[in-house]
């Protein structure tokens, strides 16, 4: 879902930081410390995402939930990961000047 496109999340970072926060977006330019931040951002957003997918992965929430079958327990394993991932995207794409 989320491995290995590192310059993806990167060019998401920096489009939310032009958008949102301008001046710190320029500033950051500026000093030449722009690909520096995004990289660092980058890397706490996946930290972030990670320990999130560690603790929806481990075995007591991955455990089926009373009546629950197979396909409704994937499901809701997918959407617990897909809730982390959009809620860890909200946090780190979130800038202000």
């Amino acid at each position: 879902m989320t491995e290995g496109r590192e310059k993806e999340r990167r060019q998401m970072i920096q489009a939310a930081l032009e958008a949102k926060a301008p001046k710190m977006y320029q500033e950051l330019k500026g000093a030449q410390q722009l690909s520096q931040f995004l990289t660092d951002r980058e890397q706490m957003l996946m930290n972030a995402f990670r320990q999130e997918r560690n603790w929806i992965m481990s075995p007591d929430q991955t455990q089926p939930k009373p009546g629950e079958d197979p396909i409704q327990q994937a499901g809701r394993i997918n959407n617990n990961l897909m809730t982390a991932w959009n809620q860890t995207l909200a946090i780190y794409l979130d800038f202000g000047d």
